[in-house]
């Protein structure tokens, strides 16, 4: 069970709230992953590296080709601000709690 911040009461008071989620819900985790750089300058190469990044999200589905979470979760739960990433840029699936 997981613990999740909403972003208003049911009153619309925007005062922050916790709700749990029951264990068939999604998963909340921490994806690292790397992406592709170009340098249309001078740089050498040696000088060139993938940056890495780390997105946290809901997973909304998985499968050989790509993993996709969503950022933000409305009333229902149901996960929106989908992130897609290609299985070969995905370095690390951990979950958060």
């Amino acid at each position: 069970m997981a613990l999740i911040a909403a972003d208003t009461c049911t009153d619309d008071s925007r005062v922050d709230i916790a709700r749990t989620f029951t264990e068939k819900e999604k998963r909340l985790v921490h994806i690292r992953w790397t992406d592709i750089i170009c340098h249309a300058d001078w740089t050498e190469h040696g000088d060139v590296t993938c940056p890495e990044f780390l997105s946290i999200g809901w997973i909304v589905s998985e499968d050989a080709k790509e993993i996709k979470i969503g950022n933000t979760l409305n009333e229902e739960g149901i996960p929106y601000g989908i992130t897609a990433f290609p299985r070969g840029c995905v370095l690390e699936v951990t979950d958060v709690i």
